[in-house]
């Protein structure tokens, strides 16, 4: 079975990929502003929100076998523009190496550093509704999948070789990856780096039209 999704709007295919414990509703406050222009489709990766766990062994090309099968499904073929942040930006560098993606674009993506948990965090919590934050608590507690996707996370080789357009943004107040997790070297040239005033690790809520922005950039 493809992966679960919320889709919105009509035009040209644009992913979206959540972060580790967390679904398809984190992308919630940006969904309305891409669907403006694009047809959105915001996915529960394997094991997270309402997409079960893979059975056997998880392995990164699985995940991406599973993305493209859901893609599919829904008559969407050829590279996309994906977009991911945290786990979904590490599966966006994966995918991107893959040759899946169009464009793609990394809000606080892992995979460019050594491997650390990264609990979703807004510093702009207090903007959540409360249906929200509780969806956002359910879904990290119901997370079958958390585990073995951590344990596979790991830097994406050979990055600088890529041409496809590449942003990635790492806002200032991200206090999750740090450091030596937000290693730009392995980049190639054309890759855009942004660090954003006032983005945290999951930017969504903090600021939806600076992020939906960044993704329409970056996603032409």
């Amino acid at each position: 079975m493809g992966w679960y999704c919320l889709e919105r709007g009509q035009g040209r295919p644009l992913v979206l990929l959540h972060g580790i414990g967390m679904s398809h509703t984190a992308w919630t406050p940006v969904m309305d502003l891409l669907a403006r222009e694009r047809r959105v489709l915001a996915f529960d990766i394997a094991g997270f929100g309402q997409t079960p766990a893979l059975t056997g062994a998880l392995s990164t090309e699985r995940l991406l076998q599973g993305l493209q099968d859901s893609l599919s499904e829904r008559g969407i073929s050829g590279p996309v523009d994906i977009v991911g942040n945290s786990m979904g930006g590490w599966l966006a560098l994966a995918a991107a190496h893959a040759g899946l993606a169009r464009s793609m674009v990394g809000i606080s993506p892992a995979g460019l550093g050594d491997k650390v948990l990264a609990i979703p965090v807004s510093i702009r919590s207090h903007r959540m509704p409360v249906s929200a934050m509780n969806r956002a608590i359910d879904d990290f507690a119901h997370a079958p999948g958390f585990e073995a996707t951590y344990d596979i996370i790991d830097r994406i080789p050979e990055l600088d070789r890529l041409t496809l357009p590449i942003t990635i943004a790492f806002g200032r107040l991200d206090w999750i990856l740090t450091g030596a997790m937000q290693n730009r070297a392995g980049l190639p040239a054309q890759a855009r780096w942004l660090q954003p005033w006032g983005w945290g690790h999951v930017p969504m809520w903090d600021d939806p039209e600076g992020v939906a922005r960044v993704i329409l950039d970056g996603t032409r």
